[in-house]
């Protein structure tokens, strides 16, 4: 009976012992796999945060649609400056009235040199949309960072860093200008503006739209999307392998933003690595001339 007692005892013994083993291994694997998904989880925060940071410069870009509304102008500058010439040109044929000649002649400076104004505005304004646009991803990035920092015995993240805070361009982005007719002979030379391969009404970006006349000024319409219908089109998130750098002094229309972070293991087997994102997103599209 004794004999039977003490043999039961010890598989009890014997059990309690596997049950206590295998919930240390249990309670292992879980802290492991938490660091893990910890890790995990912070790379999907830190892309989320990286797009929000994006978007919200993206958006500062274009506000109140000044970037689109500075390519309208651009686009009636360039059939006034064409405008006035031509009617220069078309007195000048007559010569029978100094008068009248003298007019269109001052008038067509005027033109060329509204157009020379303009285009020192536009630069001022695609300097200001820059900065502007940096200034609100560093303040988005100022008001997130501080909550990611997170300090347990098996996981260790540290606040983030911003590694890119830019402004640029896209790949085939074409301006929000509509192409103004009136001048049949301007509009058949403007038709030989392709995007792509494929006709557009729209004015090409970032190309010195010169007029077909002598001493003629460049026009340079900044990359926008155009109107959807009669809707603004929202700002958004694009790849960021089609982000580039805007050439010349075109106003940008895409903001990038790089976040990393340093994330460390505690438990089991021990990590420390940086976690590196990067997000771009495209600027509200251009509204209709009013």
């Amino acid at each position: 009976m004794d004999r039977m007692s003490r043999r039961q005892r010890n598989q009890k013994g014997n059990m309690l012992i596997f049950v206590t083993l295998a919930m240390c291994f249990l309670t292992v694997g879980l802290v492991i796999a938490g660091s893990y998904a910890g890790v995990f989880f912070a790379q999907s925060r830190l892309q989320s945060s990286a797009d929000e940071i994006a978007l919200a410069g993206a958006r500062k870009l274009n506000e109140f649609n000044r970037l689109g509304q500075m390519n309208d102008m651009v686009a009636r500058c360039r059939q006034l400056v064409y405008a006035s010439n031509k009617q220069m040109v078309e007195v000048e044929g007559y010569r029978n009235n100094p008068l009248m000649e003298k007019l269109t002649r001052q008038l067509d400076d005027e033109a060329m040199e509204s157009a020379e104004n303009l285009d020192f505005e536009r630069r001022k304004l695609a300097t200001v949309a820059n900065e502007d646009a940096r200034a609100t991803m560093k303040q988005k990035f100022e008001q997130i960072r501080d909550s990611y920092k997170i300090t347990l015995p098996w996981l260790k993240i540290d606040a983030p860093g911003m590694v890119i805070s830019d402004t640029g361009s896209v790949k085939g982005m074409q301006s929000n200008a509509q192409e103004l007719e009136g001048f049949p002979e301007l509009a058949q030379e403007d038709k030989r503006n392709i995007i792509d391969g494929k006709p557009t009404s729209l004015y090409r970006a970032e190309n010195d739209a010169r007029l077909p006349i002598s001493n003629s000024p460049t026009f340079k319409f900044s990359p926008l999307p155009p109107a959807v219908g009669n809707e603004m089109a929202p700002a958004r998130a694009v790849l960021p392998g089609d982000f580039k750098a805007v050439p010349g002094d075109y106003a940008p229309c895409t903001a990038r933003a790089g976040l990393r972070i340093n994330v460390g293991t505690g438990l089991g087997p021990q990590g420390n690595g940086n976690l590196q994102v990067i997000a771009a997103a495209v600027a509200t599209g251009g509204g209709l001339w009013q």
